[in-house]
């Protein structure tokens, strides 16, 4: 009988021993697992690591070759434009009627061939566009004076004096819509009187009176 009882002991040693040795390989087992757990949590939202990602900047490459020229853009285009003129005593020696036109016979500075004189008071506008005009005319009595447009005044063109002290001027844009068109500077037909245009006006020397045509568009 004793001998049997000694073997049962040794059996008991041997599993409680495979016990433990099992609850330590679960144990091991479990902190690798949280550990494991804890460092992917940490590498996936860049704590960990983030400082050992950033580097130093590495030298600046060195700077590539220049393209080639472009093709060269084509040459702009110079607008036409005219100033006619007169000069009293001389020119306008007669007094401009009712639904007259005034006289500028001279040419002044110019370019282009689009605005040109087709009289001493009628003027071409070859091409449609905006125009810059102006015109300034010392006369004797109160009065207007108003551009034609193909013999039909320009009524936002109006200008005038009720007095006999300064000059008549005006200064506007037009919107020319008729290739040709025919432009003066009229005494309206409504109007009182015909008009003089002053000779030697202010002092000794010959008065001038312009029209200036500029070509916007």
């Amino acid at each position: 009988m004793p001998p049997k009882k000694q073997h049962h002991q040794t059996n008991t040693g041997y599993l409680v021993a495979l016990i433990l040795l099992g609850l330590l390989t679960l144990a091991i087992a479990l902190a690798a697992l949280i550990l494991s757990s804890i460092l992917y949590s940490k590498f996936n939202d860049g704590s960990l690591c983030a400082p050992c990602f950033n580097g130093t900047d590495g030298i600046n490459g060195t700077d590539g070759i220049n393209g080639t020229d472009g093709v060269n853009g084509t040459n702009g285009t110079s607008l036409d434009f005219a100033d006619f003129y007169a000069l009293m005593p001389g020119d306008n020696a007669a007094t401009v009627a009712l639904g007259g036109f005034v006289d500028f016979p001279q040419l002044g500075p110019s370019q282009g061939t689009g605005i040109t004189a087709l009289g001493v008071d009628t003027f071409n506008l070859a091409d449609v566009g905006l125009y810059d005009v102006s015109f300034f005319v010392s006369v004797t009595e109160a009065g207007q004076l108003v551009l034609s447009l193909n013999g039909v005044p320009l009524a936002s063109s109006v200008t005038g004096r009720a007095t006999g002290t300064n000059y008549i001027a005006a200064r506007l844009i037009i919107d020319v819509v008729a290739i040709n068109t025919v432009l003066a500077v009229q005494n309206p037909a409504g109007n009182g009187a015909a008009l003089t245009i002053t000779p030697i006006a202010g002092g000794a020397s010959s008065v001038s009176a312009h029209l200036t045509i500029i070509r916007l568009s």
